[in-house]
């Protein structure tokens, strides 16, 4: 799943960051975050990319892009790596229903 939402991440730092002056340097590359057997660690995810996209991409757009409750990168990390009760990983980003249904889509 990690490697598909590297799309959807890439697609939304383009939409959202639209104006500014490029995204090209925002986006994620293929080679990222190094896999093992094809399989992202979560922590390596969380370290890395999330890390990445809070510092980084986002930082002027968080309360956009992250969840509710999620105002510290100690927040996100662990929202991430240990969801709540009832929650799943990507429930760390608000508009979780849009990469739920690009991932499903038949079109990749």
């Amino acid at each position: 799943m990690y490697a598909i939402s590297a799309f959807w991440i890439n697609a939304k730092i383009t939409a959202t960051l639209k104006g500014f002056s490029s995204t090209e340097d925002k986006r994620l590359g293929v080679w990222f975050v190094s896999n093992v057997g094809g399989i992202i660690d979560d922590k390596v995810f969380a370290e890395k990319v999330l890390k990445f996209l809070w510092d980084d991409v986002f930082k002027f757009k968080r309360p956009q892009i992250f969840a509710d409750g999620i105002d510290t990168l100690e927040k996100l990390i662990n929202s991430f790596e240990k969801p709540s009760e009832g929650k799943e990983r990507f429930d760390v980003f608000k508009d979780k229903a849009n990469l739920v249904a690009f991932v499903a889509s038949p079109t990749l």
